[in-house]
């Protein structure tokens, strides 16, 4: 498949002024009319995408485009990560022959200067495609691909979605300049439209995928990782997996556990990751009790093995675009729980594949884990089912080739 390289670029917008009787004014501002030029490139040249995210830890969004780069065709496309804030060990994430991972190590806030740094580096490796994830990186990473003139512009939300009523206008501005605004779901789709106010038609949703052949049912590893954890050899073991932040809501399990653990003296929790509420959610605990019970883990890099050691997984979260975590626990056959959120009530079928829950909804959450401690055979018939969902419709195999085919079609347009 041919490449594609920018000529020359232009765009054109609307201001329409309104007044009325009481000398009240005001202006809107149109959506911005890219007019690009290109032409083919050589047609043994790699298509070159830039993926500029504003950290590159061990979050969804960093797992997505880790999984993304790494299995993109080698013969068709050639990757770069650029990480906006300073880098976390990477421990072999990316190989390092195939794909470069840079850092601009920037400070907090928006710095104008940044968007110049942008400019030369994607100059620099001749990008074909940007593509910038969420509000961190959509101010400086799209005028930065405009001013460097990157043929083509993705731009992908994947999660809580930047609503301050400034930012709204700003981001429907910066997202006439993408070729391609993407969501991770179709509830996320309109949940960004109806927020944003930016046409429906022009947003595709792309659902994540897992690496199944990463992330498959194991028995033989629940013990020996148990083990590792300090977990009680026998327990019955709930687990969550993901950053200690307010939109999670880890809170909302402790209480439900709070109420389950009394009961059932085989249980234990695990709550998996790191962030700004750990202190306050290990000192909820140490304050409830639970300490022997309930234990942090933090960041682990063996995540198909934390989940395979659990009989139950939790995702309580308040917001969600895609929910990685669900679909890696799933594809490990281990039974969901998991609050109706965002994208989540399209991956998890209520009763047929896991229980969904309202948000904050702690006496259901109650009621389901008690459901399932006692009933083997439903924690069984929801771990199948949940493996061979994610196998037909959530595989990392079908994410990727549905990227693939929207970077080439972008290069296939010319607009004159």
């Amino acid at each position: 498949m041919p490449c594609l390289c920018l000529r020359s670029v232009y765009f054109t917008f609307t201001i329409s002024y309104c007044f009325d009787q009481g000398s009240q004014w005001g202006f809107e501002i149109g959506l911005p009319q890219i007019h690009v030029v290109i032409v083919k490139k050589k047609p043994d040249e790699k298509i070159h995408i830039a993926f500029l995210v504003h950290t590159y830890g061990f979050g969804g969004l960093e797992n997505m485009v880790t999984n993304l780069v790494n299995h993109l065709d080698p013969n068709r496309f050639e990757s770069t990560i650029i990480t906006f804030a300073p880098l976390h060990p990477l421990n072999n994430r990316v190989d390092p022959n195939r794909i470069q991972v840079i850092s601009l190590n920037k400070e907090g806030g928006n710095n104008p200067v940044l968007i110049y740094k942008i400019c030369l580096m994607l100059k620099k490796i001749s990008a074909d495609i940007v593509q910038t994830h969420n509000w961190g990186t959509a101010l400086e990473g799209i005028l930065g691909a405009k001013l460097a003139r990157v043929p083509r512009i993705v731009h992908a939300e994947r999660g809580t979605i930047e609503d301050k009523k400034r930012n709204i206008l700003l981001q429907r501005f910066l997202w006439g300049f993408a070729d391609q605004v993407l969501s991770v779901s179709e509830a996320h789709r309109k949940k960004v439209t109806n927020i944003i106010r930016f046409p429906h038609e022009q947003i595709k949703a792309i659902v994540n995928g897992v690496d199944t052949e990463r992330f498959f049912p194991n028995p033989e590893l629940k013990e020996e990782t148990r083990k590792k954890l300090g977990l009680k050899k026998g327990s019955f073991c709930i687990g969550t997996v993901g950053s200690l932040r307010p939109v999670k809501n880890q809170s909302l399990l402790v209480n439900a556990c709070k109420v389950i653990l009394p009961h059932f003296d085989q249980v234990e929790v695990l709550i998996v990751g790191e962030g700004p509420l750990e202190s306050e959610l290990k000192q909820e605990v140490q304050t409830l009790g639970l300490s022997e019970k309930i234990h942090f883990a933090g960041v682990q890099p063996n995540i198909p093995e934390i989940l395979n050691a659990l009989d139950v997984f939790v995702l309580p979260s308040l917001s969600e675009g895609m929910p990685n975590a669900v679909l890696e626990a799933m594809a490990c056959g281990i039974p969901v729980i998991a609050t109706a959120v965002g994208g989540t009530p399209e991956v998890v079928e209520d009763g047929k594949s896991g229980i969904l829950i309202a948000s904050e909804d702690e006496p259901h959450l109650v009621q389901a884990l008690k459901e399932l401690i006692q009933n083997h055979e439903k924690r069984l018939a929801f771990g199948i089912e949940g493996r061979r969902r994610v196998l037909s419709n959530f595989s990392l195999k079908k994410m990727v080739s549905e990227y693939q085919v929207l970077y080439e079609s972008l290069l296939q347009k010319v607009s004159q």
